[in-house]
């Protein structure tokens, strides 16, 4: 069983970054946003330029991302910054640039896999992510059933292994057509997102078909003037790198980590702080006050009567157009 508390973190300032506009510490729209703990700046990634804030909203620089890589970038380790190439047309060269802050490229990683694509898309399968740890960062490469360490020299070493088995996305589903690819993977399952701490990692597949509890979400979407079902199955996964032991998280009420504590919504991590290793979320102010309202936790489930009433009280005087919600994990047992 995993039980987690958590806290509203009602001291959270919110400062200003930037603006809208095409000047120095302006921009358009915003692609990634990546940050350095130690410096305490953050990093934001419009239209193949990086622009330098500090944590006050100051701003402090900018420079241009390389030709040769993708529109947006992430800060890795120290003045050097890393571009993840989509995967269009199956036959890319290379599917990591590194840069530097004069926008100079200094190393690239090669595509591993390759095949073939009847049209050029690009699905959230193929989709790679980066995510810092405390001395390295992680790679999650598309289909490739591989996470990667990237290490401060820029070596990419194999790290875990998901062996998914029957259930792997063969290269032979993408050539196929966009409305055909979208019914042929229905069959299997992928893995979408990984993030890790000292003792886990965070994982988030999309199971399709194979959804393992009793909910899940369906919606109808239009693909090439024909109506298509849409299938929301994502299933949250805790691995323990100590013990070896893989847990589904049961989805029927809520993505994560369900609070059976004091009643509040379900958590899962979207920044892990390195040094402290503490876990935050954050929600729409309105979705979290849709959910108190809901009362989708049972009140014989909670376990802190006295930390519910608190939520309660809180949210007499609740503004559910405010400003997003901090949440942090305060205790986890496992």
């Amino acid at each position: 069983m995993i039980f987690v508390k958590c806290m509203i973190n009602t001291e959270i300032t919110f400062n200003d970054i930037g603006r809208k506009g095409n000047g120095p510490g302006e921009y358009a729209s915003v692609g990634l946003v990546s940050v350095d703990p130690e410096n305490k700046w953050i990093f934001l990634s419009p239209n193949k330029n990086i622009q330098v804030y500090g944590t006050n909203g100051r701003y402090i620089k900018s420079f241009s991302i390389p030709d040769v890589a993708d529109y947006d970038a992430t800060a890795i380790f120290g003045n050097v910054y890393c571009s993840i190439i989509n995967i269009r047309t199956g036959k890319e060269k290379v599917r990591l640039y590194y840069f530097d802050d004069r926008g100079i490229l200094i190393d690239s990683t090669s595509n591993r896999i390759s095949y073939i694509k009847r049209e050029h898309f690009y699905s959230g399968a193929e989709r790679g992510k980066l995510v810092p740890a405390k001395s390295h960062f992680l790679f999650k490469d598309g289909v490739n059933d591989t996470i990667y360490l990237i290490d401060s020299t820029l070596n990419s070493i194999p790290y875990f292994r998901i062996d998914l088995g029957d259930y792997k996305m063969p290269y032979k589903t993408f050539d196929n057509t966009l409305q055909e690819y979208s019914k042929a993977s229905l069959k299997y399952i992928t893995l979408f997102d990984v993030m890790e701490s000292d003792s886990f990692l965070f994982l988030n597949f999309n199971f399709n078909n194979h959804y393992p509890f009793n909910y899940g979400k369906e919606s109808l979407v239009k693909v090439f003037g024909k109506i298509m079902i849409l299938h929301d199955q994502n299933v949250a996964a805790l691995y323990n790198k100590q013990k070896c032991t893989l847990t589904l998280l049961n989805g029927e009420n809520g993505f994560g980590f369900i609070n059976d504590i004091d009643g509040g919504m379900p958590f899962w991590p979207s920044y892990i702080e390195l040094i402290s290793g503490e876990m935050y979320s954050w929600v729409n102010a309105f979705d979290f006050y849709d959910y108190m309202k809901s009362l989708e936790t049972a009140k014989d489930t909670i376990r802190d009567k006295e930390a519910h009433a608190r939520l309660n009280t809180l949210m007499e005087n609740f503004d559910a157009a405010g400003n997003p919600i901090i949440i942090k994990i305060s205790a986890i047992r496992y």
